[in-house]
Formats: C-alpha cells, structure tokens, sequence
C-alpha cells in the first residue's frame, strides 16, 4: 500500500457533510483524516461559514491545508492562521438587500462583514442558524445603519416555501451585484462576483504543484461548482439527488454516520489514488 498521498488535497464541507445534525465531528472521520494526513495528504474545508462561524472547528487542528470559508470569497491558512485571500462583496448589493426587505417581510437579512454579524430583521431561521452556528458577536440593526460597513457576503433566511419564492424572483428578475446562490433549504446568499466554492479551487491549485488532486465532497447546490471543479467528486448519501448525479462517487454513509471515513478509506485502498 502506497504510504505518500502528498499530491492529494481532500476538501469537504462542513454542514450536512463532514458535520453531522449535532454539529459534533463524528470520533470515525477523525481518525480517518489523522490517517491520511499521517501518510501526507492535505485536508481541508470548503463551507459557507463565515470565518466567526468557522473558528472553532478551525482551532481544532483539524485541517493541515488552507480553507475555503464564506462559499469562496475568503480563504484562511488554518496553519499559519492568516488569510490567503478575501474578496469583498460590492455595495450595490444593497439594491437587493432593500428590494427583499419590501417586498419579503417575512425573510430575515444577514450582513457578514470581516469583523461583524448584523441581523437586519430577526425570524425563526436566522435565530436558529445563529444558535447553531455559535456566533460569538453579532447585533441587531437596522438596514440604513450598516451601509457603510464593508461586506463579506449577505445570508436570507426564512421557511423553505418562502426561500425558493425569493430565488425564483431574482432569477427571472435578476440583479447585477453579485454572485447568488441558494446554500440550504432555508438561506439564500449574496457573494462577491465571481466567487464560488468551485473559483475557490481554481485559486488553491495556484498554490501547490501541477501533480496536486483535488478530492472534493459536498451535499448541497453550493457545493456543485467545487465537485465540478475537483478531479474526484464525492458526496454523503444524504446529499440532494442532483448532487449525486454529478458525483464520481456516492457514499453509502450520510453525514450521521462517517461518510468522511468511507471516502478517505475508500482512497486509501484505491489504486487511482495510490493505494
């Protein structure tokens, strides 16, 4: 068995993929990733979070090779702990956010700065995605208070039904401010033009040799960019079924029950990876 995966980068999201519903690493992945670092491999995340959401797991020691965190606009060295790249959301995304805050009432706004957390208009699914995530600053505001704050992405929350009504809309009325994308069944978000999870793959090739692969796994539509981008597509079995229709493999295992551990044995065993 092949004991050097150094050209191998495996990068996964965290919600409903490498987190389970407790938002708890599973002891299985964990062990399964000490391994294949152990024999060289880069492991790393791909999440929406934001970098306050995101510390915590970051801290742990967890991955050994840069992250892309905020769906692609930002990426953090967990290692050296500074910022590779960030890439700021124009304010003109602020024509949106006040056409949704009409037109919406019932959907929550989420301002992510660098520094800061702003909700502009609190409900149900924004108070719950904060406890779940572990804010540990964040305030309530109003939307004439934060335009001139410097923007890292925006988060709509809201039920289900009422998320893809706004998805609909600005699809079929579209606005030129940014990159949208529908991150879970409750949240709708604004990112910086251009930036994705998949362009976010593009700039960490830039970072590591030619012969570098890149394993990525993903559930959700906001993962679709980076498993089209990845040299080996991988997602849980909880992922959505167009997910899987693009994956090179389906896990046999959800998010609940290691299918981080299945993937990482399955390349470890595999000879297209070396083992």
């Amino acid at each position: 068995m092949n004991e050097d995966f150094h050209n191998l980068f495996f990068i996964t999201d965290m919600d409903g993929t490498f987190l389970p519903s407790t938002k708890i690493p599973l002891e299985i992945d964990l062990k399964a990733v000490d391994e294949f670092k152990k024999r060289g491999g880069k492991f790393a995340f791909a999440t929406g979070r934001i970098f306050q959401a995101s510390y915590s797991y970051l801290d742990l020691g967890i991955a050994n090779a840069p992250c892309v965190l905020a769906n692609g606009s930002h990426i953090f060295d967990p290692v050296k702990k500074e910022t590779l790249y960030r890439e700021n959301l124009s304010n003109e995304a602020f024509r949106v956010v006040d056409f949704i805050y009409e037109n919406f009432p019932d959907v929550s706004v989420e301002i992510n700065t660098p520094d800061d957390v702003v909700v502009c208009r609190n409900n149900y699914n924004e108070q719950k995605h904060i406890d779940t995530v572990g804010f540990k600053k964040w305030r309530e505001d109003n939307i004439t208070n934060v335009k001139n704050l410097t923007l890292t992405k925006i988060l709509f929350a809201g039920r289900s039904k009422e998320i893809t009504e706004l998805e609909n809309y600005l699809k079929e009325h579209p606005f030129d401010c940014g990159n949208f994308v529908r991150s879970s069944n409750h949240f709708y978000e604004i990112l910086p033009k251009g930036c994705s999870k998949g362009s976010a793959i593009k700039r960490l090739r830039t970072f590591y040799p030619p012969d570098m692969k890149f394993i990525a796994m993903g559930d959700f539509y906001n993962d679709v960019e980076m498993l089209d981008e990845a040299d080996f597509a991988v997602c849980p079995s909880n992922a959505e079924e167009d997910v899987k229709t693009i994956c090179d493999y389906i896990c046999q295992n959800s998010c609940e029950n290691g299918a981080a551990a299945e993937i990482i044995q399955k390349i470890i065993g595999d000879s297209r990876f070396g083992g």
